[in-house]
């Protein structure tokens, strides 16, 4: 009989062991972790608000790496720099990565050995040839760039470089006819385009009919020949 007390006062243990509420482990609240960006322009001037008209508090340039300490609904970004400036500007010039990716915006750019103007020449460059940052960070206005066309490698100055292709228009020029001086032919294309463009349509209006003329007021003419003014005829 002791045995079966003791069985049964065990389980009643284990069952109110069981039901006992156990202490909540207190969980530790969210880290709010910063959110880092570069600057993907050349140049970013940081205003003090968040609007174009605002003062500019500082400015950043390509690839400089930011915290984003606020945000506001019109879809700008409140940063801080590593030294300390902040202000506002548009979300679209902060990019998650380093922006590295550029194309060549004018003809004839030549590459160099050193950033400097008066360095020696490593070869010409074209229009819209892409080119790839070696060091992302500018140097006082110069980055060293790989071409990727040939793979030469140089210095060319930041203001040459394009985010995205340049869109090359070309005009179409008629010949001058001969004889013909350079502004009328000029003239003459204009009005040729115009009537290629809009076709004058033919008019929907009838002439005029010819109205007969009025009397003549001069001189009448007598039997005679003699011609003899209207005011002779009128009464004293």
């Amino acid at each position: 009989m002791s045995w079966f007390r003791f069985l049964v006062l065990s389980a009643l243990v284990v069952v109110l062991g069981g039901c006992a509420t156990a202490t909540p482990t207190p969980v530790a609240a969210p880290v709010k972790r910063a959110l880092y960006y570069y600057v993907g322009a050349k140049e970013l001037d940081l205003r003090q608000d968040p609007n174009p008209q605002s003062d500019v508090t500082a400015t950043v340039t390509l690839n400089e790496r930011v915290e984003k300490t606020d945000q506001s609904s019109e879809g700008w970004f409140k940063v801080v720099t590593a030294d300390g400036r902040s202000g506002w500007a548009s979300e679209k010039y902060f990019k998650l990565d380093e922006v590295t990716d550029f194309y060549v915006n004018r003809w004839g750019r030549r590459l160099r050995t050193t950033p400097n103007v008066k360095a020696q020449a490593v070869t010409k460059l074209r229009l819209n040839d892409q080119v790839k940052l070696l060091d992302p960070h500018p140097q006082q206005g110069w980055v060293r760039v790989q071409v990727q066309r040939d793979q030469s490698q140089g210095w060319l100055e930041l203001r040459d470089l394009s985010l995205d292709r340049v869109v090359v228009r070309r005009t179409i020029r008629r010949a001058a006819p001969a004889g013909s001086t350079k502004g009328e032919a000029e003239t003459e294309a204009a009005s040729k385009a115009l009537e290629e463009e809009a076709p004058a349509e033919p008019s929907t209006f009838a002439p005029a009919p010819a109205q007969a003329a009025p009397p003549s007021t001069g001189p009448k003419a007598t039997p005679t020949g003699r011609k003899v003014r209207p005011e002779m005829f009128e009464p004293f």
